[in-house]
């Protein structure tokens, strides 16, 4: 499985801040991806939480996932999980993100946020949300298998506003999209798009497995 990947990101109110790590294990050519959207709320008293928490959580990928990547082909997540909720349980800002290791994944979000999975049915584009609003104080933490020839969508509450589902989904139509420069054109142009009716800060990443 490879993946395919972006990011648009913008400063303004709400604070927002990303992480996007990539790397394909020499061994076994497995490939490694780690991404996650944070967004604050100034008038709550928030102040820089997200720019830290993506410091950290980077920090975590090269010193800590990686390394137990490298032991066997597909490691524990349990562990991983339990130190991610140890990360962030102190935290009360918005945040949206996933650990992809080979095809297997580890989705986790919190506050006002969303992640939609892109795909095709019957032949159409469509999407799907697959994240809800949740308190602050709570992560929400979410595993699976990832299928080729879909789409994963992370963006802070700001970043979908002036965006509506059926342009988000005609616009990152994965049939439609097979590099590395057409995600990030088609990302970068739904994000402009958005700009242009809302402004203000604005975070998302664009996964795509081929």
């Amino acid at each position: 499985m490879n993946f395919l990947t972006s990011y648009h990101w913008n400063e303004g109110k709400p604070t927002t801040s990303l992480t996007l790590q990539q790397v394909t294990r020499q061994r076994g050519r497995m490939p490694i991806v780690m991404a996650c959207v944070c967004e604050e709320d100034p008038s709550a008293g928030e102040q820089d939480m997200g720019e830290r928490f993506c410091v950290q959580l980077t920090n975590w990928f090269h010193e800590c996932v990686l390394k137990r990547c490298s032991r066997t082909k597909k490691p524990e997540l349990d562990a991983l999980k339990a130190e991610l909720m140890q990360m962030e349980e102190t935290a009360c800002f918005s945040l949206a993100g996933i650990l992809c290791v080979g095809e297997r994944f580890l989705l986790f979000y919190r506050g006002k946020q969303r992640i939609c999975l892109l795909n095709s049915r019957f032949l159409r584009p469509n999407l799907k949300e697959l994240s809800v609003n949740t308190a602050k104080s709570a992560i929400v933490m979410e595993e699976g298998l990832l299928q080729n020839k879909v789409g994963l969508l992370f963006g802070t509450e700001s970043f979908y506003r002036g965006i509506s589902g059926e342009e988000i989904r005609d616009c990152l139509a994965v049939d439609a999209i097979r590099n590395e420069v057409q995600v990030s054109r088609r990302l970068e142009e739904l994000g402009r798009f958005g700009e242009d009716r809302w402004s203000g800060g604005r975070a998302a990443v664009l996964i795509m497995t081929r």
